[in-house]
């Protein structure tokens, strides 16, 4: 198909939005020649990535065509939930994404306001624990995946948003063992 060769960025809001959620952000790459047409980067800034994931596709068109030539399967943010408890902090994380991802950064931030390493696992939850109640924390996530096909970038990084949380004792102590006696089940005489 001859040129001009165009990508469009759409943007809904949620993990799993519908199709017609999706709508064009305003952001489009535009080549003349196939050969310049690669992959590129788009940052979308001014969101509310703390209270809401974001889900993104790409259309791709071809000439002069109204019509798209293809469309991306939909691609969201990783969110992050953190739970508190007593001294520990409860994450688990969703994304929804078309290709694998096979393992997660856990981040926390330090004392400087940079982010450490807390944990690399394998699956969409942590249990941060042996904190201090009363004490925030701030952590965010990195997946790293990849479609595991030749010629496809790989690894995929995807990040979560910042997330904050206090632990606080909210576990009821363990109930009470309470035992009777009584005199009259002790061997002894009652009088009458």
């Amino acid at each position: 198909k001859p040129g001009p060769y165009r990508y469009e960025v759409l943007r809904a809001i949620g993990l799993s939005p519908n199709e017609a959620d999706f709508q064009p952000i305003g952001a489009e790459f535009v080549s003349q020649y196939f050969a310049n047409a690669n992959d590129t980067c788009f940052v979308d800034y001014g969101l509310n990535t703390a209270g809401t994931a974001y889900s993104y596709k790409i259309r791709f068109y071809t000439g002069s065509s109204p019509n798209p030539l293809g469309t991306t399967n939909p691609a969201s943010s990783v969110f992050l939930n953190v739970a508190p408890t007593d001294r520990a902090n409860n994450l688990s994380w969703q994304e929804t994404v078309p290709w694998e991802n096979y393992e997660y950064v856990v981040f926390i931030k330090n004392a400087q306001g940079q982010f450490d390493t807390l944990a690399i696992v394998s699956t969409s939850s942590y249990t941060h624990t042996g904190l201090t109640n009363g004490a925030e924390y701030c952590y965010k996530i990195l997946s790293i995946g990849s479609y595991g096909i030749a010629g496809i970038v790989s690894p995929i990084y995807n990040n979560s948003q910042e997330k904050c949380a206090v632990p606080y004792d909210d576990v009821p102590p363990c109930a009470t063992t309470l035992t009777v006696t009584n005199i009259c089940d002790e061997n002894v005489t009652c009088a009458e």
